[in-house]
């Protein structure tokens, strides 16, 4: 007696094998702190996945293009509340041009994002955490 292929017991054996594959490519394509660069209509636009906890952001320096837009995206893992403040181009905190989270109290397992216009003037732009002060970072206007 010679075996016979049937479809749906390969289709069940083969599918669970595809769904990995995809789920694999997706990380390696998109993983936490990429700078995925996905605002195409804005040169030197940048996008950061961002994961924060207790001890700082991962990844705590960006790079983006003067005059262009820099986007971040929160998701705390730590057990304390973050949030993020950009000092404008005056490069002072709490001052009328600071950029804070939205929302600006990240609670643990949280989301959040902050959008920062870049100043014209190249340089190096600091951030912090207004509960965390120590956590800080920088962005680098090219």
């Amino acid at each position: 007696m010679t075996p016979t292929f049937r479809p749906r017991r390969a289709f069940v054996l083969l599918a669970p094998l595809a769904l990995l594959a995809v789920l694999v490519l997706s990380f390696a394509c998109g993983g936490s702190g990429a700078n995925t660069n996905a605002d195409a209509q804005t040169p030197g636009a940048a996008t950061y996945n961002v994961t924060m906890t207790d001890t700082g952001n991962t990844p705590n320096d960006y790079t983006v293009a003067a005059g262009s837009t820099l986007t971040l995206n929160f998701t705390n893992k730590g057990a304390a509340a973050h949030m993020v403040r950009v000092a404008g181009e005056d490069n002072q905190y709490n001052t009328s041009d600071d950029v804070v989270s939205n929302p600006d109290l990240i609670i643990a397992g949280g989301t959040g994002t902050l959008t920062w216009k870049a100043p014209s003037k190249a340089g190096a732009y600091n951030f912090k955490c207004d509960y965390h002060p120590a956590l800080t970072g920088t962005i680098t206007v090219k």
